[in-house]
């Protein structure tokens, strides 16, 4: 990991490898996907490779995790995006090849999951992810079906937009995505398209 300020390195941590059993040595990364702030000013970093998610300190020092592989509550087969809720500074956590989305409170005790029956995809390139709105609405890229979806606090799908092209309202291939809260749009990075993508946020 490594944090930038004007373009200057300020601080880096961990390395390549493998985490051994749960608990495993938190400076052990092995491809990490995505990461978010919570609401405390610390790193949450989903470690795809070792199936976990981490929280570390603004200042690198490690705070706890949780995972390793499996499909019971709290365990990750492809963790590919975190996204903090604002409303309650809950962690969400884009379960790729477990097809959900599980919420883990802010020390990352497991709490609920709902189902995305779209993530059915293991192609290396199709790696969802999450962002969390100011309302608690959750945004999800599918790029197996080069949506965006969006879903309540509950798991309940409340729009979906986007499909299949190089038009203004689709994609070649939704993988990041940002929600902007003081802009009040949504930034989606395309892919298949080579471009970035900003909407409106919709209610």
């Amino acid at each position: 990991m490594r944090i930038l300020s004007a373009g200057n390195l300020v601080r880096k941590w961990g390395s390549f490898a493998i985490a051994e059993g749960e608990n495993g040595d938190p400076m052990a990364l092995f491809g990490p996907r995505a990461l978010d702030f919570d609401l405390e000013g610390n790193l949450v970093v989903a470690d795809a490779g070792n199936k976990r998610i981490l929280i570390f300190t603004a200042n690198g020092d490690y705070v706890t995790q949780v995972g390793g592989g499996g499909v019971v509550a709290g365990r990750f087969d492809e963790p590919t995006g975190v996204g903090v809720d604002p409303t309650d500074g809950s962690i969400l956590v884009a379960d790729a090849w477990n097809q959900r989305v599980q919420r883990f409170d802010n020390n990352l005790i497991f709490q609920s999951e709902f189902k995305v029956p779209g993530w059915y995809g293991r192609d290396v390139f199709q790696k969802p992810f999450i962002s969390v709105a100011s309302d608690g609405s959750i945004y999800t890229t599918d790029p197996a079906t080069s949506q965006v979806v969006v879903f309540d606090r509950n798991g309940a799908v409340k729009f979906a937009f986007g499909g299949p092209g190089t038009g203004l309202n689709q994609f070649g291939l939704p993988t990041g995505i940002a929600v902007d809260r003081a802009g009040g749009n949504v930034v989606i990075a395309d892919g298949g398209s080579n471009r970035v993508v900003v909407v409106p946020e919709q209610k």
